[in-house]
């Protein structure tokens, strides 16, 4: 396949993941969540989201892995198992980033905290109220 031909490929495959994401998050995400599932999923089982993805994910894996060796035989089509695969691997993208976003608060929210105890330290040995 040449670079032309693979350019408009790409474009028609990732339309074809986004109708695949967009019918899953009607399925089993909430308006509010899109890890919605993951989320209720990892409450039942102890898990963590992300781990509960992973596991969706690796499913997929798995079946596209059996398809490289040479089972062409299954349940799901092959491409459908790899735009499930790319859609889960967006989704923890979003929750790394999620994460981060997170992090970058907390740590915020602390320094906001350390300075205001700084702050009020200062001004009960200083006199200053």
């Amino acid at each position: 396949m040449n670079k032309t031909h693979y350019d408009e490929f790409f474009k028609h495959m990732v339309s074809e993941v986004k109708e695949t994401r967009d019918a899953g998050q009607k399925e089993y995400a909430s308006s509010n969540d899109v890890f919605d599932d993951f989320v209720k999923t990892a409450e039942l089982t102890g898990a963590t989201p992300g781990m509960v993805l992973y596991t969706f994910l690796n499913k997929h894996m798995r079946g596209i892995g059996s398809f490289i060796r040479g089972y062409k035989s299954q349940r799901e089509n092959v491409k459908g198992r790899i735009k499930d695969a790319i859609v889960y691997l967006f989704l923890l993208w979003a929750m790394v980033e999620e994460e981060e976003h997170k992090e970058k608060l907390n740590k915020q929210q602390a320094d906001q905290m350390a300075n205001q105890k700084a702050d009020e330290w200062v001004a009960t040995t200083t006199g200053d109220k």
